[in-house]
């Protein structure tokens, strides 16, 4: 796991995914609040 050592990727596409999944760390409350609810929302909704 990329994240649990915080060193960088020899994988771009590593390095870019991880910086796009911990800038939201970074936001106001509200935007992150915003964030985790829609994560909750769409990892708890029923597939069809």
């Amino acid at each position: 796991m990329a994240i649990k050592t915080h060193l960088q990727s020899n994988d771009s596409d590593t390095n870019l995914f991880i910086d796009v999944g911990l800038s939201i760390l970074g936001q106001d409350w509200n935007i992150y609040s915003k964030y985790y609810k829609k994560i909750i929302f769409n990892l708890y909704r029923q597939r069809e």
